[in-house]
């Protein structure tokens, strides 16, 4: 009886010892190569759910609705636990730019997917918001495509794109509702005149996403656009900020400033495909 106590004991420390060696993932296979998913959540809003038409109340104090969220999305790095940049479609934006939109009946959240990065582990995103002043430059032609999409988020090409598209109601001083809009893009190419607001946005990826050839991660990008009137900058609407587009206005130096705070990554999903 001893004896077979003994053989049991060992064999389960062992199954434990062969469990914690064994990797959890698939080994990094060289020319393995899947799909990233970047999964925009823009559901919360101030640790409330973000409902469109719905009153909010800011740390100043000022009562505000939204009726739209929209913003473009570029230039996406991946860097890998090793400090390996993986670029995907740099500064073309036909193939590696996004637009997010949001409003009344339409879904907040919103999946982008970057196909055929390679294998491995990835612990760092970055993106810009809006489209680079190169990629701008490069010409018309060289975005047709994503510029026929980008309908409602362009002037004409000389101005070029709308960044950021921010809209809705606020109540006044007087206690009367008001409309808001905050467009954000750069007027053709940035200057002393026309400051550049493209941003760029870095995170932790929380949970590394671990590309494999049967694995392709999902990284959850959740938004919280309290902060576009209380980031670090604290923005009172009012008659005199309440319609601005061109990036030499404070309201949008101040607003795109804390647009770029508003993402963070919740979690990252690795299951195999």
């Amino acid at each position: 009886m001893k004896n077979i106590k003994f053989l049991f004991v060992a064999l389960a420390t062992l199954l434990v010892v062969q469990s914690c060696n064994r990797d959890s993932s698939p080994k990094i296979k060289t020319n393995d190569k899947n799909n990233v998913t970047l999964q925009f959540d823009d559901t919360r809003l101030a640790g409330e759910s973000l409902l469109f038409g719905h009153n909010y109340t800011s740390s100043s104090g000022q009562n505000y609705q939204f009726s739209k969220i929209n913003y473009i999305i570029s230039n996406v790095i991946l860097t890998k636990a090793d400090g390996t940049e993986v670029k995907y479609h740099w500064n073309d934006p036909n193939n590696g730019a996004f637009i997010v939109r949001n409003g009344e009946g339409i879904s907040t959240v919103h999946d982008f997917v970057l196909k055929d990065i390679p294998a491995g582990d990835y612990v760092k995103v970055q993106f810009g918001i809006g489209v680079s002043p190169e990629a701008y430059l490069l010409g018309q032609d060289q975005q047709g495509e994503f510029w026929d999409k980008a309908k409602d988020m362009r002037w004409n090409w000389k101005s070029g794109y709308v960044f950021v598209k921010i809209e809705g109601e606020y109540t006044t001083t007087e206690n009367t509702q008001k409309q808001f809009l905050t467009h954000i893009g750069n007027m053709g190419k940035p200057n002393d005149e026309y400051p550049n607001v493209y941003k760029t946005v870095t995170l932790d990826i929380k949970g590394t996403a671990k590309v494999r050839g049967n694995i392709s991660p999902i990284v959850h990008i959740v938004s919280d656009f309290s902060k576009y009137l209380d980031g670090k900058n604290k923005i009172i609407l009012n008659t005199d900020n309440d319609n601005k587009m061109t990036p030499k206005a404070p309201i949008v130096q101040k607003a795109i400033e804390n647009i770029s705070e508003v993402f963070f990554v919740h979690h990252t999903h690795n299951n195999p495909n």
